[in-house]
């Protein structure tokens, strides 16, 4: 028994081998590009709704210069804010069609880009492998991920500990950053959805108050990176349910 627990323990690793080298570009590059079309369609009901008459014709080709909106975005080539003159820009329109609804459409569509999912698997079995296979990955994708966008300078560190841990003096015996994370992702496997595990790891960071749209973001590359399964994993989860009965 134990030698089969072993060898199951040893394939797992081996599946996974090579995630170690993924980075939050690719994380994001995959998420971005699953979530275009809803993003791109999102931010044409928010056009139609203000009635932003300048962007309601040539639906196509907004749908091209989104796609390279959404490109810059990810590279960290244009900041969020920046977004609205961009796509002006990229559609050769005046800056005078720039508006406040025009920036919340803009808002809309990149908030789309990054929205995750809840996880395609349910038992306790899966999140448990995923969490220890993949945290310190996961762990290095947040980490670079907040650097990336200059959500704000934090040493490795003061990430695992989070917000109100961050002072080792007062450290009190709150779970740090991995087994918060096996907290949030069996609570929402079970009962929330994915955007309350977003959210409590940003604030889990930033505190409270964040109001940073990328921690948000990098959040959820963190996440989408841990619930992301292998294919193989299925068989192998059959493996560890029969050694448990």
């Amino acid at each position: 028994m134990m030698y089969l627990q072993f060898q199951i323990i040893l394939c797992i690793g081996l599946i996974f081998s090579s995630s170690a080298d993924t980075t939050f570009n690719d994380v994001f590059d995959a998420l971005t590009s699953k979530n275009l079309d809803m993003a791109q369609y999102k931010f044409h009901k928010c056009v139609d709704k203000y009635q932003i008459n300048a962007l309601q014709a040539e639906k196509d080709n907004i749908n091209t210069q989104l796609t390279t909106l959404k490109n810059k975005i990810v590279s960290g080539e244009i900041k969020l804010n920046q977004t609205s003159t961009t796509i002006l820009e990229l559609l050769e329109l005046d800056t005078s069609h720039n508006s406040n609804n025009l920036k919340r459409c803009c808002a809309i569509f990149h908030k789309n880009l990054f929205a995750v999912e809840k996880p395609k698997f349910t038992s306790n079995d899966h999140m448990e492998v995923l969490t220890v296979l993949r945290f310190d990955t996961a762990f290095n994708i947040l980490h670079d991920c907040l650097h990336k966008y200059n959500c704000s300078k934090i040493s490795k560190e003061d990430l695992l500990w989070g917000f109100f841990n961050r002072d080792p003096n007062s450290r009190n015996d709150e779970p740090d950053l991995k087994s918060s994370t096996h907290q949030l992702l069996e609570i929402v496997v079970h009962n929330n959805s994915p955007n309350y595990f977003v959210n409590t790891i940003k604030n889990y960071i930033y505190g409270p108050n964040c109001k940073i749209p990328f921690a948000g973001y990098c959040a959820a590359a963190y996440y989408t990176y841990l619930i992301t399964e292998s294919p193989n994993l299925n068989n192998i989860f059959k493996e560890i349910r029969q050694l448990k009965s």
